[in-house]
């Protein structure tokens, strides 16, 4: 982290060549380091290398020149996970996602991939095709109930571990390295901590349930859905998870009225304070013909807002239900 913001130093100073040099040893070496280094590395420090690029090339071909070092050892068969993470993150930043969709197709049925390897970048693939919409062929080609599965099954082997956490500390002293040990003595020490990665695991759960929603709503396949709706609201009795099932009813383009509902239980439980929360109401009732009340949902969320981002959420909220096109 020192040497990023030193990076940044030399950035404002115009030392283009230097500030290269710090962000790319970072990259190159930061995670070694310090494992926990792993989701900055793959976020901010290439989104910072990027904003480079516009300015000084080098930053952009030293991009492309780890892409395609992670591609060769993909289609080599030689990949591990930081590989496929790598890759898709670097096209990511490039916005060239439709690179990892064409490599996915490439090494599926050719590639030399372990099958745990080729796992994980299916999942990198599941993501992109549900940002593209491309509900029929993920359904052909994912099985969606293994994969809602699987999600409650990490999930709740993280709540049973953190139910007896004594016993697992105990545990961990017989497999764990000295460093991992001292984090899980460390975390036993903090229950605010624990109580903070348990919030992480139920946003990890209700992201991941809601993914496969999202399928299920725009492949069509509604009595599937609603059983996944139902089985998560039992599992995440809140609000931010009727919010993100109605979200993702949204995103499909045809939410049903299910998500209307889901939408107004979150908003009710929620007294109309969360922003997140008001403009997934309002764009569900414009996406469903109901403007008017679409309309007035997104001008009191904009006249309740008190930052700049809120403002800016709400404004364009109140610009969609307005369009005639809405719903």
């Amino acid at each position: 982290m020192l040497r990023s913001r030193l990076a940044d130093a030399y950035l404002e100073m115009g030392r283009e060549e230097d500030a290269l040099r710090e962000y790319l040893w970072c990259f190159d070496e930061g995670e070694q380091h310090r494992e926990s280094y792993h989701g900055v590395r793959l976020s901010f420090l290439l989104s910072s290398i990027e904003r480079l690029g516009h300015r000084y090339p080098p930053a952009r071909e030293a991009l492309v020149e780890r892409r395609q070092a992670a591609e060769k050892r993909i289609v080599d068969g030689s990949a591990e996970y930081d590989d496929i993470a790598v890759f898709s993150s670097i096209n990511h930043v490039l916005n060239q996602q439709q690179a990892t969709l064409d490599l996915y197709d490439r090494i599926k049925e050719h590639g030399a991939l372990d099958r745990v390897t080729l796992y994980s970048f299916a999942n990198e693939a599941f993501a992109l095709l549900v940002d593209a919409k491309r509900y029929g062929r993920i359904v052909d080609e994912y099985d969606i109930e293994a994969r809602v599965e699987r999600a409650f099954e990490i999930y709740g082997a993280v709540v049973e571990g953190f139910r007896d956490f004594d016993a697992v500390l105990e545990h961990a002293k017989e497999g764990f390295d000295e460093s991992m040990l001292k984090e899980m003595e460390d975390l036993a020490k903090r229950p605010s901590l624990r109580n903070e990665i348990m919030r992480m695991q139920e946003d990890v759960l209700r992201r991941s349930l809601a993914s496969s929603y999202q399928v299920l709503i725009g492949a069509g396949l509604l009595d599937d859905a609603a059983a996944l709706a139902q089985r998560a609201t039992a599992e995440l009795d809140d609000a931010e998870t009727r919010n993100a099932l109605a979200r993702a009813g949204y995103l499909t383009g045809r939410p049903v009225e299910a998500n209307l509902a889901q939408a107004r239980e979150a908003f009710e439980m929620t007294g109309g304070e969360d922003i997140a929360i008001v403009d997934t109401f309002a764009r569900v009732l414009a996406a469903l013909g109901r403007r008017d009340e679409a309309i007035a949902v997104a001008q009191a969320g904009l006249d309740k807002a008190t930052t700049s981002h809120d403002r800016r959420t709400m404004a364009a909220c109140l610009d969609y239900c307005r369009k005639p096109t809405a719903g």
